[in-house]
């Protein structure tokens, strides 16, 4: 009798064992899902970085011939951006500070958002030069935040990996700026300087909805 109730009660302690073993995978499972696709959606903002920054060398050949400019004004077009992304990085620690991780990427892609549309729909260059400006504030600001972000919230053993994903969006997005440079330049020889400013909003809005359900 005794050793029937020890053979239950070793059975019943061998079924918890292997419940709580398979809680624990499913719950690693779904964490790192949440870390993919938070680690996705901060990323964006390295890819938007990099698209941004690269898709003005295509770009600059249809605008120059649309707007006849100068050598001085495809020089202030190229370089405002650098110029204000550097000016939002040093105010971007301080941005953080008072608003927090998710508030300031929010504001990011508002900004990139906001900037393409006014490039793609730029009717001199003065809205050349402005939508140019926004976009560096938006750079600024992501480039500094979303690395941290991703690091602050991923797990311990995925960090460093995770933290690089950023540094490699920023390369795609050069690389994916180039390719959609050479595909409107072909087929929209005129106005397809156009999209290829403004398709940048379309990562940038994705951005933004993404992170409305994710945490601070």
């Amino acid at each position: 009798r005794s050793q029937k109730q020890f053979c239950c009660l070793f059975s019943s302690q061998i079924d918890l064992t292997m419940k709580d073993k398979l809680k624990r995978k499913q719950n690693s499972q779904r964490v790192l899902r949440r870390m993919r696709y938070l680690t996705f959606m901060a990323a964006l903002g390295g890819f938007l970085f990099g698209y941004d920054t690269g898709v003005i060398s295509g770009a600059m050949l249809p605008m120059r011939r649309a707007f006849n400019l100068s050598s001085s004004q495809q020089e202030m077009i190229v370089s405002v951006t650098v110029f204000t992304a550097f000016l939002s990085s040093l105010a971007g620690g301080s941005l953080n500070h008072m608003f927090g991780r998710r508030t300031c990427i929010l504001l990011a892609a508002a900004i990139f958002t906001g900037g393409s549309l006014i490039l793609g729909f730029a009717i001199n260059y003065t809205m050349l030069v402005l939508g140019r400006c926004i976009l560096g504030v938006g750079i600024g600001i992501a480039s500094l935040t979303t690395p941290v972000y991703i690091a602050e919230v991923a797990v311990p053993r995925m960090r460093g990996q995770l933290v690089t994903v950023n540094t490699l969006m920023i390369t795609f997005g050069q690389f994916f700026a180039g390719m959609v440079d050479g595909v409107f330049d072909k087929y929209f020889p005129v106005e397809g300087w156009r999209f290829m400013l403004g398709l940048a909003a379309v990562p940038s809005l994705f951005m933004w909805v993404g992170f409305m359900s994710l945490p601070e």
